[in-house]
């Protein structure tokens, strides 16, 4: 969903998403394809990626995925996509309710973050 969500508001930009344990090539669930589809965005397209060794930079949802992006990629920086240091949770196997939590969770860190770099 980030990766979605953060293309629709920079296009000038390049995002890409990617898992640290993904099923390679695997779409975006249906839920989230839904939730992000609600904002008039299409996902459907994406695909499961793992980890690049190059990019400039690692936004991250959780501490854990800080912790690896260190271990396992120290060449890119990483840090939490909220500014406030809070993470964002997984909703992978919950419910539309709480995908459009989380949806609306990473929308607002995303426009936090690019309202700081502008």
């Amino acid at each position: 969903m980030a990766e979605g969500l953060a293309r629709a508001l920079r296009p000038d930009l390049e995002f890409s998403s990617a898992g640290i344990h993904p099923v390679l090539g695997s779409p975006p669930t249906q839920h989230a394809q839904a939730v992000v589809a609600e904002t008039d965005h299409d996902i459907a397209d994406l695909r499961a990626t793992a980890v690049p060794t190059d990019a400039e930079l690692a936004l991250c949802m959780t501490q854990q995925h800080v912790d690896w992006m260190r271990v396992h990629r120290p060449q890119i920086p990483a840090e939490l996509l909220r500014l406030d240091g809070g993470e964002v949770a997984d909703p992978y196997g919950a419910d539309i309710d709480t995908y459009r939590s989380i949806r609306d969770e990473i929308d607002a860190a995303i426009r936090e973050r690019f309202s700081q770099s502008e």
